[in-house]
């Protein structure tokens, strides 16, 4: 709410990617040290994680598409 209220232009984009996905991806190896229990408080593992109630644009992740094909989708909808 603060942001909508308090920045101009304010365009909020919610990313869903599952959490194997992130698992698969974890290029700073964050996932695999709490899988090790070296880490702790990971948000929608170990925490819970409060998805956005009304984002402007919800974009669920699909394994065919690219980084590409999503960065376009939401110049679309940002214009």
């Amino acid at each position: 709410k603060w942001n909508r209220k308090n920045i101009k232009n304010y365009f909020e984009v919610y990313l869903k990617v599952p959490n194997l996905e992130l698992i698969k991806r974890d290029p700073k190896g964050i996932y695999k040290s709490f899988n090790k229990g070296k880490l702790k408080n990971i948000s929608g593992f170990d925490i819970s994680f409060d998805e956005p109630k009304k984002p402007h644009l919800k974009i669920d992740w699909k394994q065919n598409k690219s980084a590409n094909y999503i960065a376009k989708h939401i110049i679309k909808k940002i214009n």
